[in-house]
């Protein structure tokens, strides 16, 4: 048994499985489900398309060969309004995937053959959920320095400086999401007056 499932963040990933075999789907939502991850499942790739369209996934499963139009046609149209949605492509057979240009240039992250242990694919969506963790990683702190430059104006309008040290540490709780923060100020670079020294030193902060 490997020691490493990203057991507690999976329930915050959802994935759409996309196949004209509905058995398959049901399958892959049966075996998904069982390891905590949010599973739909569409057996009419242009329905999918509209569920991607109103919806967010974060992976998308689809079988290549399909009807009416086939995965790479899938992947292509949903590209046009979706560039950030991690697509994992479904093979009956290795021979039938399609080539690594075309994998590269609808930006496909993988493909799975079904005749493989469902243990493979869950890999592929276990790196696919590491990547999208360290992208809402990398999202949530620019929000929150874009907001704090926002915020720089508003900080040379405080007319003292613990006013202004106050908005700061609020500023850090919001970045970090964290209830409980301990900010260390140091002042050893900066000239004030005693009595701005003072009320900063004896400022509480939230």
């Amino acid at each position: 048994m490997r020691k490493n499932k990203i057991i507690n963040q999976q329930k915050n990933y959802s994935i759409l499985a996309l196949d004209d075999d509905r058995l398959m789907t049901e399958t892959l939502q049966s075996y998904l489900l069982a390891e905590g991850y949010e599973v739909e499942i569409e057996n009419d790739p242009l329905k999918a398309i509209e569920r991607v369209r109103s919806k967010k996934y974060d992976i998308l499963l689809l079988d290549f060969l399909m009807s009416p139009i086939c995965g790479d046609e899938v992947v292509r149209q949903i590209r046009a309004f979706d560039t950030e949605l991690f697509i994992i492509l479904l093979t009956g057979h290795k021979s039938m995937a399609p080539p690594i240009k075309t994998i590269r240039e609808l930006d496909i992250q993988g493909y799975y053959e079904k005749s493989n242990r469902f243990s493979e694919l869950e890999l592929l969506i276990e790196t696919c959920v590491k990547s999208i963790s360290q992208m809402r990683t990398i999202r949530h702190y620019r929000d929150g320095l874009r907001k704090i430059l926002e915020q720089v104006p508003v900080l040379n309008d405080q007319k003292t400086l613990a006013e202004a040290l106050k908005m700061v540490t609020e500023q850090s709780r919001d970045l970090l999401s964290c209830e409980d923060l301990f900010v260390y100020y140091d002042f050893s670079m900066v000239t004030f007056s005693n009595t701005s020294k003072d009320s900063a030193e004896t400022m509480p902060l939230v």
